[in-house]
């Protein structure tokens, strides 16, 4: 994973699948990011390189929306596959992430 601040925006970039054996560890690094990030005010998760998420990848993925929320962010996934915007959209996240 890795991060930048564009403007007001905290750019999260994952670079790998997101399921069980990589889900943890990419928890604690978007919450070291958010704690990082003091000017920010809105969050846009870049899922381009993601070709995977399982169900704890979708528990990060919404974990992240509610830590954007609950800091009064503003969040968004961008780049997303087809496969996962198909996905999302199955469970009635979409709506949440404001999909790009």
């Amino acid at each position: 994973m890795k991060y930048s601040v564009n403007g007001n925006t905290l750019v999260i970039c994952m670079q790998e699948d997101i399921i069980s054996t990589t889900a943890t560890r990419l928890q604690s690094e978007y919450k070291n990011a958010l704690a990082a990030t003091s000017l920010a005010n809105a969050v846009e998760l870049d899922l381009g390189s993601v070709r995977m998420i399982d169900s704890q990848g979708l528990n990060l993925v919404y974990g992240l929306y509610m830590e954007a929320k609950k800091l009064k962010w503003s969040f968004k996934v961008i780049n997303a596959s087809a496969p996962i915007i198909h996905l999302f959209s199955l469970l009635k996240l979409s709506t949440f992430f404001g999909l790009e």
